[in-house]
């Protein structure tokens, strides 16, 4: 990576100086950092339209990091993150997926591809990179690192959101709603099959009391709702695990949604649905306390926040029942969003929600 690259040395200045104002608590370090993410910005825009560094490494990275700044510090109700995700996959398009060869390429296509699964799965619409061609730039790596192959299965499913949301419409055709049953089910036999794979030789985590989670109950949350927690025996694992829960409660859902509007369900099947998909929920809540560990660093907490939206809609959907659980999270989520660094105003539940609206009420323009 050249060290002279301008785009690449301003999108690290905004980002670092992002990060250090979240640790430190600096309103004026923020104030700053935005001044400098201006600058990255503008040195972003000159490379994305020179055809010879548009294409290069650094700049896909560069535009990234930009992303990443808007996870730290954004106050656009999550606009900013969205268009430059939007602007990641027009790079990651423009580039073809014969480019992505190098260990660094992949690296950052495999970052680009879960910000990818999370707009996907908030606004129900399918990405790019579940095409055939795209996936068959991670099928290497796919066959040892669990990751990637969790993150090939998942990129399938905003497709099928989208394609359940048609359902009903005049040009749907009527084998559609059994196409997208079918389809969802193949799909989450490949899920159960990862999941078998990855606990091959038992669970990558121990239940623990969730005392022994240092600093959780003390600044986080102190209402004791879901003990035990889990201990993951590395970051990865963690990492592993909160995708897989938030995407099968997602699927599921769906797929749940769609027998119990169509067909005709015993109350043993909608017993049977409801303890499945209230499993994945609690488990996303019993992995929070890990990765807000004070040693986990912000990287850590704010992944943890998109599974944690997708368990606060569930519950919040199950009705009273699930109150206290529903309340849990949002506890956690406001205060892991770092309190008393972001603007008055509370803080958003439905992130994107804002985002939603846009896309609506727009061109409908959406890669």
């Amino acid at each position: 990576m050249p060290a002279n690259s301008q785009v690449l040395l301003a999108a690290i200045d905004a980002l670092s100086a992002a990060q250090l104002a979240v640790n430190d608590r600096d309103r004026s370090l923020v104030n700053r950092s935005r001044s400098m993410y201006g600058t990255a910005l503008s040195q972003m825009l000159k490379a994305i339209q020179d055809p010879e560094l548009a294409v290069k490494d650094e700049t896909l990275l560069s535009t990234y990091m930009l992303t990443l700044y808007e996870v730290f510090v954004g106050v656009t109700q999550g606009h900013g993150f969205f268009y430059h995700v939007q602007g990641l996959l027009h790079l990651v398009r423009q580039r073809g997926p014969a480019s992505f060869t190098t260990r660094l390429s992949l690296q950052i296509f495999h970052a680009i591809r879960y910000n990818s699964l999370s707009i996907g799965y908030h606004m129900r619409k399918a990405s790019l990179l579940d095409s055939p061609e795209w996936l068959a730039v991670t099928a290497r790596a796919a066959k040892t690192d669990p990751y990637v192959a969790l993150n090939d299965i998942c990129i399938c499913i905003p497709r099928l959101l989208e394609r359940t949301d048609k359902i009903g419409a005049p040009d749907c055709p009527p084998t559609e709603l059994d196409a997208v049953i079918e389809d969802s089910q193949k799909l989450a036999n490949r899920a159960f099959e990862w999941l078998s794979d990855f606990e091959r030789y038992g669970p990558r985590y121990d239940k623990v009391d969730i005392a022994s989670m240092e600093a959780f109950l003390e600044t986080i949350c102190a209402d004791i709702v879901f003990d035990p927690v889990y201990n993951f025996h590395y970051f990865g694992a963690g990492i592993c695990y909160m995708i897989y829960w938030m995407s099968m409660l997602i699927m599921q859902s769906n797929t749940f949604k769609l027998l119990r509007t169509h067909r005709q369900l015993e109350p043993k099947q909608l017993m049977m649905w409801g303890r499945q998909l209230s499993g994945y929920a609690d488990n996303i809540c019993k992995s929070i306390p890990f990765h807000c560990r004070p040693q986990t660093g912000y990287t850590a907490k704010f992944g943890s926040l998109t599974p944690l939206v997708v368990a606060r809609k569930f519950y919040e959907n199950a009705g009273p029942m699930m109150a206290a659980k529903e309340q849990w999270c949002a506890k956690v989520y406001i205060v892991a969003r770092v309190p008393g660094l972001y603007q008055e105003t509370p803080v958003a539940l439905e992130p994107f929600k804002e985002v939603q609206t846009t896309v609506r009420q727009g061109t409908k323009k959406f890669i």
